[in-house]
């Protein structure tokens, strides 16, 4: 049974998380192919650049406070560039190598750390890459094991349910979500929430609790002087931790803004979630737009799935930018080469919207061929 879709606790500061990586990118995009960089060196340049504190020290007296750490699992800079490089590959701008702990600047990852974007065009990259964080993924092993697009979810929810969710119904609704595939899982998930609204916040509460034991685990503890596994449920906080990078991206995509609301779970006034009328008319577009997961055509051959991958980024990179010229020599190719595929998913080339971004969802080396083969033309 899948568990909870679990997004790092990175930063809540949007702008941050951005600057951050943008300046990461800056050190490590022109390292040679066959390099990497790890958490310690990036935690060191964070910290060395004002980007990353340890222990109330910037700079070289952060490094020196964080790395005397005995154990990395003590070492606040490691932690902190552990828990950005968890988004990061999720967002596919970090690139993985053999090990989990290695990384490289994706093509990707290149283009969002480039000094040329403008704002404008950064926040366009960024919802594009926010829509398509996926479960399970090629580039990161997402923890809970769900099958989830969770972002398209949660506006669809939202469109469904008034305009307005609430931060614990966006964990039982959507990140402990065990398969949004499903072709009921919009009217089921808005279901389960408006029985819980319509019996009152102890509902609520008591549907988060049977959460926090189905997601618990063991732990060795004495017991009258026995060593034993003893069970606990998660911690009140894990489950709400999951949820404020979600609800920042919300926010700083403008799909979403904060409110205080009362009679939804009583008297009280509660903070929620309305819906914007951007994000009423993105959450719109998004029902009944195809969503294809990778595995939907991962038993062609190679030849087709590179065609399709880089179809994939020109269609959406041309909708946010269109710099669909650029590339129109090698755009027959790519679609005679990607048509298997096409007939296969009864998608119709640059007329037909489409979940599917190989820059973030394709194994590395399809998304690396898929590059060489545009640069080809």
């Amino acid at each position: 049974m899948a568990g909870v879709f679990r997004f790092s606790n990175a930063v809540s500061d949007i702008d941050k998380l951005i600057q951050t990586f943008r300046a990461l990118a800056g050190r490590f995009a022109d390292l040679p192919a066959d390099s990497h960089f790890d958490h310690n060196e990036a935690a060191r340049f964070l910290a060395e650049n004002g980007l990353a504190s340890s222990l109330g020290a910037i700079g070289s007296e952060a490094v020196s406070r964080s790395f005397q750490a005995k154990t990395t699992a003590l070492n606040p800079l490691f932690n902190q560039h552990k828990s950005y490089s968890e988004f990061f590959r999720m967002l596919g701008w970090y690139a993985p190598t053999s090990s989990q702990s290695k990384f490289h600047i994706s093509n990707f990852g290149k283009l969002i750390g480039s000094g040329d974007l403008r704002p404008d065009a950064i926040r366009k990259l960024v919802e594009k890459c926010v829509l398509h964080i996926v479960s399970p993924n090629h580039l990161t092993n997402v923890k809970g094991g769900n099958i989830l697009r969770p972002f398209p979810l949660i506006l669809k929810l939202m469109h469904r349910l008034d305009g307005i969710m609430l931060r614990d119904e966006i964990i039982l609704a959507v990140l402990a979500c065990q398969d949004d595939r499903r072709p009921d899982i919009i009217d089921s998930q808005a279901s389960l929430i408006k029985s819980l609204r319509n019996i009152g916040r102890q509902a609520l509460d008591d549907a988060m609790m049977e959460l926090r034991k189905a997601n618990g685990e063991y732990h060795l503890k004495m017991v009258d002087g026995v060593r034993q596994r003893v069970f606990a449920p998660l911690g009140a906080d894990t489950l709400p931790n999951y949820t404020r990078l979600p609800l920042a991206l919300c926010k700083w995509l403008r799909w979403a803004t904060e409110i205080n609301i009362k009679g939804l779970y009583g008297p009280n006034s509660i903070h929620a979630l309305r819906i914007t009328p951007y994000g009423q008319e993105l959450a719109r577009s998004l029902i009944g737009m195809r969503d294809i997961r990778y595995e939907d055509f991962a038993g062609f051959d190679d030849t087709s799935k590179i065609a399709f991958t880089a179809y994939s980024n020109l269609y959406h990179l041309e909708v946010a930018f269109n710099c669909r010229e650029a590339y129109e020599p090698a755009i027959p190719h790519v679609i005679d080469r990607a048509y298997p595929i096409f007939e296969h998913l009864g998608l119709r080339p640059f007329d037909d919207p489409f979940l599917f971004l190989g820059y973030q969802e394709s194994p590395l080396a399809i998304s690396n061929a898929a590059d060489e083969f545009l640069d080809s033309f």
